[in-house]
């Protein structure tokens, strides 16, 4: 499972943002924001023009208070009316452009709301049950995340925690959380691994297929991977071995 996650231009979100984002929060995106400005300028302009219109069926009269003819009066709204046939054809092709930018805006982050939580499940079940095979975690990844329905029922992050709940795992959202300085007291007895990027201490085991794993520091399987000084282990079974 890679740390790495590549999210679209389009959504200007962090990662932390995006696991407390609710289902009926407001789009965010730099294109819609100036969409939003042009149709706003635009409806200005088509005030402005009507009531130019209303002003000369009212007081045709020119700049030097002189009195025009039918003539130049219809004339003038002729231009006028041009100009606002020309301001209603902008709106509607920048209402098409928005309303696209709106549904590509809204599956991007959809997609990147479902690859937030199916990570963030993924490395829950890579610590809570890290004995279950690969490819039944995967099955069981993919049953839960077929389609987009579950992300309407809370921020990413209520959804993972009750996700692992359901399946009787504790919630690790630390793949997007920003790390803490704690103080952290490593078991002896193992090799441990601490990330650069801040994820959490590990160390590398094999189960009792015979795979190599990775156990987080605070795993609640820990212990029974500790070397014991007297005795057979906890389970009764041989010591673990080390990758």
């Amino acid at each position: 499972m890679s740390s790495t996650h590549a999210i679209p231009a389009s959504i200007a979100l962090t990662p932390e943002q995006i696991i407390a984002l609710r289902p009926d929060a407001p789009l965010s995106d730099d294109q819609l924001r100036l969409a939003e400005r042009q149709l706003k300028q635009l409806a200005r302009m088509t005030d402005i023009v009507m009531e130019r219109m209303e002003d000369l069926n009212d007081n045709p009269f020119d700049a030097e208070g002189k009195r025009l003819d039918r003539v130049k009066v219809s004339n003038a709204i002729e231009r006028l009316t041009q100009a606002a046939r020309r301001i209603h054809a902008l709106e509607q092709e920048t209402i098409g452009l928005r309303d696209k930018r709106i549904s590509k805006v809204k599956h991007d982050l959809l997609t990147v709301k479902k690859t937030t939580a199916r990570q963030s499940v993924e490395r829950s079940l890579a610590t809570g049950k890290p004995d279950l095979p690969r490819e039944k975690r995967e099955n069981l990844l993919d049953d839960l995340f077929s389609d987009y329905k579950i992300l309407g029922t809370g921020t990413v992050r209520e959804v993972v925690v009750q996700i692992c709940k359901d399946i009787g795992i504790p919630a690790d959202l630390s793949l997007w959380e920003a790390p803490s300085e704690i103080d952290i007291q490593l078991p002896a007895g193992l090799d441990w691994v601490l990330p650069v990027n801040g994820d959490k201490p590990y160390t590398r085991v094999l189960n009792g297929e015979g795979r190599p794993i990775r156990l987080s520091f605070d795993s609640p399987h820990v212990e029974q991977h500790l070397p014991q000084k007297n005795g057979p282990r906890k389970n009764g079974k041989d010591p673990p071995q080390r990758e």
